[in-house]
Protein backbone atom coordinates (compact mmCIF):
# COMPACT_ATOMS: atom_id res chain seq x y z
CA UNK A 1 0.00 0.00 0.00
CA UNK A 2 2.90 2.55 0.99
CA UNK A 3 4.65 1.62 -2.47
CA UNK A 4 1.29 2.58 -4.09
CA UNK A 5 1.12 5.68 -2.38
CA UNK A 6 4.56 6.96 -3.38
CA UNK A 7 3.78 6.26 -7.09
CA UNK A 8 0.89 8.59 -6.91
CA UNK A 9 2.56 10.75 -4.88
CA UNK A 10 5.29 10.81 -7.40
CA UNK A 11 3.11 11.43 -10.52
CA UNK A 12 1.02 14.06 -8.80
CA UNK A 13 4.36 15.52 -8.07
CA UNK A 14 5.04 15.52 -11.67
CA UNK A 15 1.87 17.15 -12.90
CA UNK A 16 2.06 19.66 -10.24
CA UNK A 17 5.68 20.79 -11.40
CA UNK A 18 4.39 20.37 -15.05
CA UNK A 19 1.72 22.76 -14.42
CA UNK A 20 3.91 24.87 -12.98
CA UNK A 21 6.58 25.15 -15.29
CA UNK A 22 4.18 25.49 -18.28
CA UNK A 23 2.16 28.48 -16.69
CA UNK A 24 4.78 30.46 -14.32
CA UNK A 25 7.06 33.35 -16.36
CA UNK A 26 8.81 35.44 -14.72
CA UNK A 27 7.93 39.02 -14.24
CA UNK A 28 11.21 40.30 -15.15
CA UNK A 29 12.03 38.34 -18.52
CA UNK A 30 10.86 40.29 -22.30
CA UNK A 31 7.75 39.24 -24.31
CA UNK A 32 7.88 36.28 -25.80
CA UNK A 33 8.34 34.91 -29.24
CA UNK A 34 4.84 34.88 -30.60
CA UNK A 35 3.22 33.20 -33.79
CA UNK A 36 -0.20 34.57 -34.53
CA UNK A 37 -2.46 31.93 -36.80
CA UNK A 38 -4.73 33.55 -39.16
CA UNK A 39 -8.34 32.12 -37.81
CA UNK A 40 -11.66 32.13 -40.39
CA UNK A 41 -10.41 35.24 -42.84
CA UNK A 42 -12.55 35.90 -46.15
CA UNK A 43 -12.73 38.74 -48.18
CA UNK A 44 -15.69 40.04 -50.12
CA UNK A 45 -14.96 38.22 -53.37
CA UNK A 46 -15.14 34.53 -51.29
CA UNK A 47 -11.11 34.14 -51.32
CA UNK A 48 -9.64 33.45 -48.20
CA UNK A 49 -6.56 33.87 -46.26
CA UNK A 50 -4.55 31.66 -43.85
CA UNK A 51 -1.29 31.67 -42.80
CA UNK A 52 1.09 32.71 -39.40
CA UNK A 53 2.64 36.11 -38.41
CA UNK A 54 5.59 35.76 -36.33
CA UNK A 55 6.88 38.42 -33.93
CA UNK A 56 10.19 37.68 -31.79
CA UNK A 57 10.82 38.60 -28.18
CA UNK A 58 11.42 42.29 -28.38
CA UNK A 59 8.14 42.16 -29.98
CA UNK A 60 9.17 43.30 -33.95
CA UNK A 61 7.87 41.09 -37.09
CA UNK A 62 10.14 37.71 -37.06
CA UNK A 63 8.36 36.57 -40.15
CA UNK A 64 4.94 35.51 -41.87
CA UNK A 65 3.46 32.94 -44.62
CA UNK A 66 -0.18 33.61 -45.70
CA UNK A 67 -1.91 32.70 -48.85
CA UNK A 68 -4.76 33.95 -50.18
CA UNK A 69 -7.06 31.67 -52.40
CA UNK A 70 -8.65 33.75 -55.31
CA UNK A 71 -11.66 34.67 -55.63
CA UNK A 72 -14.23 36.77 -57.99
CA UNK A 73 -12.07 39.74 -57.94
CA UNK A 74 -8.37 39.03 -57.22
CA UNK A 75 -6.44 35.57 -58.04
CA UNK A 76 -4.69 33.73 -55.37
CA UNK A 77 -1.14 35.55 -53.96
CA UNK A 78 1.51 34.48 -51.35
CA UNK A 79 3.11 36.22 -48.76
CA UNK A 80 6.08 35.52 -47.29
CA UNK A 81 9.10 36.68 -45.38
CA UNK A 82 11.24 34.09 -47.30
CA UNK A 83 10.48 36.15 -50.75
CA UNK A 84 8.28 39.08 -50.48
CA UNK A 85 10.27 41.97 -48.45
CA UNK A 86 10.44 42.22 -45.26
CA UNK A 87 7.71 45.49 -43.89
CA UNK A 88 8.58 47.71 -41.13
CA UNK A 89 6.51 46.84 -38.42
CA UNK A 90 7.19 47.92 -34.71
CA UNK A 91 6.47 46.80 -31.19
CA UNK A 92 2.93 48.68 -30.80
CA UNK A 93 1.64 48.63 -34.49
CA UNK A 94 -1.54 47.43 -35.16
CA UNK A 95 -1.17 47.81 -39.39
CA UNK A 96 0.61 45.32 -41.48
CA UNK A 97 1.43 45.78 -44.89
CA UNK A 98 2.66 42.58 -46.73
CA UNK A 99 3.59 42.42 -50.79
CA UNK A 100 3.03 39.70 -52.55
CA UNK A 101 6.11 36.85 -53.26
CA UNK A 102 5.01 37.57 -57.35
CA UNK A 103 2.46 39.52 -59.01
CA UNK A 104 1.25 42.91 -58.04
CA UNK A 105 -0.92 41.71 -54.81
CA UNK A 106 -0.58 44.11 -51.58
CA UNK A 107 -2.45 43.06 -48.05
CA UNK A 108 -3.04 45.28 -45.48
CA UNK A 109 -4.26 43.59 -42.26
CA UNK A 110 -5.62 45.74 -39.73
CA UNK A 111 -5.54 44.52 -36.06
CA UNK A 112 -7.88 45.18 -32.66
CA UNK A 113 -4.38 45.45 -30.98
CA UNK A 114 -0.58 45.23 -31.24
CA UNK A 115 0.45 41.76 -32.08
CA UNK A 116 3.06 41.67 -29.07
CA UNK A 117 -0.38 42.52 -26.86
CA UNK A 118 -0.79 38.85 -25.72
CA UNK A 119 2.40 37.35 -24.50
CA UNK A 120 0.73 33.63 -24.23
CA UNK A 121 -2.89 32.89 -25.84
CA UNK A 122 -5.16 35.07 -26.95
CA UNK A 123 -7.51 36.33 -29.75
CA UNK A 124 -6.91 39.58 -32.00
CA UNK A 125 -9.51 40.45 -34.72
CA UNK A 126 -8.58 41.65 -37.27
CA UNK A 127 -10.65 44.80 -38.29
CA UNK A 128 -12.69 44.14 -40.80
CA UNK A 129 -13.89 46.54 -43.98
CA UNK A 130 -12.27 49.68 -45.28
CA UNK A 131 -8.86 48.70 -42.77
CA UNK A 132 -7.82 45.18 -43.90
CA UNK A 133 -7.80 44.62 -47.17
CA UNK A 134 -5.79 43.20 -50.75
CA UNK A 135 -5.25 44.83 -53.51
CA UNK A 136 -3.55 44.96 -56.83
CA UNK A 137 -2.24 48.92 -57.16
CA UNK A 138 -0.58 50.39 -54.07
CA UNK A 139 0.37 53.76 -53.57
CA UNK A 140 2.31 55.24 -50.80
CA UNK A 141 1.81 59.02 -50.62
CA UNK A 142 2.84 60.59 -47.92
CA UNK A 143 3.24 57.36 -45.41
CA UNK A 144 -0.54 56.88 -46.26
CA UNK A 145 -0.82 53.52 -48.08
CA UNK A 146 -3.68 54.04 -50.90
CA UNK A 147 -4.82 51.13 -53.04
CA UNK A 148 -5.78 52.49 -56.51
CA UNK A 149 -6.26 48.57 -58.48
CA UNK A 150 -8.78 46.28 -57.87
CA UNK A 151 -9.68 46.08 -54.35
CA UNK A 152 -11.31 43.37 -51.71
CA UNK A 153 -11.88 43.40 -48.51
CA UNK A 154 -11.40 41.62 -45.44
CA UNK A 155 -15.17 40.95 -43.80
CA UNK A 156 -14.49 38.16 -41.48
CA UNK A 157 -11.34 37.01 -39.71
CA UNK A 158 -9.33 36.96 -36.58
CA UNK A 159 -5.47 36.44 -35.41
CA UNK A 160 -5.03 33.85 -32.47
CA UNK A 161 -1.96 32.75 -30.41
CA UNK A 162 -2.06 28.99 -29.15
CA UNK A 163 -1.95 28.14 -25.38
CA UNK A 164 1.91 27.36 -25.27
CA UNK A 165 1.56 25.63 -21.94
CA UNK A 166 -0.30 22.66 -22.57
CA UNK A 167 2.13 20.85 -24.55
CA UNK A 168 4.87 21.06 -21.30
CA UNK A 169 2.13 20.03 -18.90
CA UNK A 170 0.88 17.06 -20.85
CA UNK A 171 4.72 16.05 -21.65
CA UNK A 172 5.54 16.27 -18.19
CA UNK A 173 2.21 14.22 -16.81
CA UNK A 174 3.25 11.48 -19.51
CA UNK A 175 6.81 11.54 -17.91
CA UNK A 176 5.68 10.81 -14.70
CA UNK A 177 3.40 8.51 -15.85
CA UNK A 178 5.97 6.62 -17.40
CA UNK A 179 8.22 6.90 -14.42
CA UNK A 180 5.59 5.14 -12.18
CA UNK A 181 5.24 2.17 -14.39
CA UNK A 182 8.91 1.80 -14.39
CA UNK A 183 9.40 1.15 -11.01
CA UNK A 184 6.69 -0.96 -10.48
CA UNK A 185 8.43 -4.30 -9.87
CA UNK A 186 7.68 -7.22 -12.62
Amino acid sequence: MQHRFRNAATAACCVIIGFSVGFAAPAARAAPAMTWLLVDTTFSDGGTATGWIGINVAGYLDGFDIAVTAGSLLPQYDYSSNTSPAPSFPPGATILDLSAATGPGYLQLAFSFPLNAFPSGGINPIVVGASSYECTGWENPGSINTCNGTQRLITAGDATVPEPASLPLIATALAGVLAVRRRRPA
